[in-house]
């Protein structure tokens, strides 16, 4: 958490000129858990252990160190779609962490699939990324989730932290 917060801080001084970045393209995704739980419901990474697949879908407490490898392999394939892509990490963390707080937010079911939004007046998605919404996520269709109820059912690592 404390890594997330420190490049949200570079982010911000970058982009008012305070401190120019000289190379971006060696700052890497910072996870959170809006970002962990749209990485496993998209797909973007596949979950092979069948404990963590247990617990991921129960929200079952996981260890520290089963956190930290689940966040490291989700900012590990974050980061090559930020390479790929050519967005920066920071356009890449402000698509994910909004989409993560409205389309697929921990309070609601996924909007998505079957599911029409059901908040619109109060997204920020559709205003931090200029999203033309049509009343279902951006992913609907591609996204795994959209299509198949097992990778719906994901939940981010749930750990105990003195961070927040």
């Amino acid at each position: 958490p404390l890594d997330k917060k420190a490049q949200l801080l570079v982010g911000q001084l970058d982009a008012a000129g305070v401190w120019p970045l000289e190379d971006p393209q060696n700052l890497h995704v910072c996870m959170d858990y809006h970002a962990m739980r749209v990485a496993l419901r998209t797909g973007i990474v596949d979950v092979t252990d069948p404990g963590l697949l247990i617990a991921l879908k129960q929200k079952a407490v996981v260890s520290d160190d089963i956190n930290q490898a689940v966040r490291r392999a989700v900012s590990d394939a974050c980061d090559v779609i930020v390479a790929e892509s050519g967005v920066s990490v920071f356009e890449f963390d402000k698509w994910i962490w909004h989409l993560g707080r409205s389309c697929c937010f921990y309070d609601h079911e996924p909007i998505c699939g079957p599911r029409a939004c059901h908040k619109m007046d109060i997204c920020t998605y559709i205003k931090a990324v200029d999203y033309a919404c049509p009343g279902k996520c951006s992913l609907d269709g591609a996204c795994k989730g959209s299509r198949d109820d097992f990778y719906t059912a994901f939940w981010e690592t749930n750990v105990y932290t003195a961070f927040y």
